[in-house]
């Protein structure tokens, strides 16, 4: 595999910003791609890996989380955070007078407030709490 056949292979793989991901998927510092350009050849592993990716693409699989474009994991992070946000504020509001009496009220919610939060509701007695309680968590975890 030459420089060109990498390029056009990554460009359909993952878009804007391939060299990036190219590099975080193969555990690679950047400077490695591009020293494969200067030197004219690609290693055959990485052509093996590509043609195992592009049968996942090809098949309607989403490409495993560090393979996956730099943009769309920061938007999948922001969904995440604002799901974490909108379970809080449901807490919140279904548990303020018994889980959560004597956690305040946050207008901003984050990572540390939310684990508080969710530890809160799992040490309730409530079935349905430890439940949100859990999902909040879990959330947290993937942030």
């Amino acid at each position: 595999m030459n420089w060109a056949d990498l390029e056009r292979s990554c460009r359909s793989l993952f878009g804007w910003g391939w060299q990036t991901t190219l590099a975080r998927g193969l555990g690679v510092d950047g400077r490695t791609s591009r020293r494969w350009k200067s030197e004219g050849n690609v290693p055959a592993y990485v052509e093996a890996v590509l043609e195992s990716l592009q049968a996942l693409k090809n098949a309607g699989e989403p490409l495993p989380a560090r393979w996956t474009p730099s943009v769309e994991r920061r938007r999948s992070k922001a969904s995440r955070i604002s799901a974490v946000r909108n379970l809080c504020r449901q807490a919140f509001a279904k548990y303020r007078g018994t889980a959560l009496n004597n956690v305040a009220d946050m207008p901003h919610i984050g990572k540390d407030e939310a684990l508080i939060l969710a530890e809160a509701l799992e040490s309730q007695g409530d079935v349905s709490a430890f439940k949100m309680g859990r999902e909040i968590r879990a959330l947290v975890t993937q942030c």
